[in-house]
């Protein structure tokens, strides 16, 4: 089981945790909905990214669990700007 397997298993049991807890409920749950099938689907990120959606609908972003999946979406786009930093090695 990779990393992105494991963050996106506690972005989607963070989120499930929640549901029902907020006044937007029906949106929480629509978001919740996509992030699995997302996962199901093998798109890792836009599942975590849903994930955070609905834990923002469910309990707001200042919950500290809506903050710790914020934290691994800007880990992920970090991993992503970097990785299109261009090489500057000289080939051979």
């Amino acid at each position: 089981m990779g990393r992105s397997t494991i963050s996106t298993e506690l972005a989607l049991r963070l989120a499930r945790k929640h549901l029902g807890a907020g006044t937007m409920e029906s949106s929480a749950r629509f978001c919740m909905a996509e992030a699995i099938e997302a996962a199901n689907e093998g798109a890792l990120v836009t599942a975590i990214r849903l994930a955070h959606r609905s834990l923002l609908y469910s309990v707001g972003a200042f919950h500290a669990e809506t903050k710790k999946v914020a934290a691994m979406i800007a880990a992920i786009e970090e991993i992503e700007r970097v990785a299109t930093i261009p090489s500057f090695r000289k080939t051979a």
